[in-house]
């Protein structure tokens, strides 16, 4: 067996290499935390480009957490929106990973018997020309059939109008539609909203759709209840994987 001799005067720096370390001799009581760079914690969701480490056969190998996520509808955003005119969702869209999106608002409040606006965005400009084709159908609990439409609008509508009292809430789901060869009617709304309207005295729902008649670049979206400026709702959207 060899024998490595500890020159005279004792060990100077970068005296030891590798060659020197006998194979599984370092065990975790001698590594330092400070070995992860970031040693905090991460504290939220893993970007697409963020690395973990996997044992692949025994071999450990670095991995993008893109290659690990489950599931096909990713959280983009959520959050709060508080009282205003207009609600602008914008930079969420990533045309290279998503073509289809599901849109969540709960908890709404202060529609004041108005419907949401629909409106798509281009960056920052709001795409207000009149190319949108829309149709509602719903229902109330008092058994009246609710139906509203338009052709060649400058908005679409998400559904039927809800609560007429600041302390009645609304409910929402859709599916936005994001065609990224901008082809006309390529992008587009289908969805629900349900809710309780007390000047009507009863619960209303619907199905709705929407259609923009426009080849522009969308990359985005605006909900507005016209006639009202004190709307507030809790929102996600999520997109869903190719």
């Amino acid at each position: 067996m060899s024998k490595t001799t500890i020159p005279r005067g004792g060990i100077t720096a970068d005296t030891i290499d590798a060659t020197l370390i006998a194979d599984d001799a370092i065990s975790e009581e001698h590594i330092d935390a400070t070995v992860i760079t970031g040693s905090t914690a991460l504290a939220a969701t893993p970007a697409d480009t963020d690395e973990l480490l996997i044992s692949d056969a025994g071999t450990i190998k670095r991995i993008d957490y893109s290659y690990l996520k489950s599931g096909t509808h990713v959280k983009l955003v959520s959050g709060s929106a508080s009282s205003a005119a207009n609600h602008d969702f914008e930079n969420f869209m990533d045309t290279s990973k998503y073509n289809t999106y599901l849109v969540q608002f709960s908890k709404v409040t202060g529609l004041a018997g108005n419907t949401f606006d629909f409106q798509f965005k281009a960056n920052t400009t709001v795409l207000d020309n009149s190319n949108y084709w829309y149709a509602v159908h719903g229902m109330r609990s008092t058994n009246n059939e609710y139906v509203n439409y338009g052709e060649g609008e400058s908005e679409g509508k998400l559904g039927t109008p809800l609560a007429a009292t600041s302390d009645v809430r609304g409910s929402y789901l859709f599916y936005l539609y994001n065609n990224p060869n901008s082809e006309n009617m390529g992008n587009s709304v289908w969805g629900h909203n349900w809710g309780y309207r007390s000047d009507y005295g009863d619960y209303i729902y619907a199905n709705f759709a929407n259609g923009y008649n426009n080849s522009s670049n969308v990359t985005g979206f605006r909900v507005h209840a016209s006639g009202n400026d004190n709307t507030t709702f809790d929102y996600a959207i999520y997109g869903i994987t190719k």
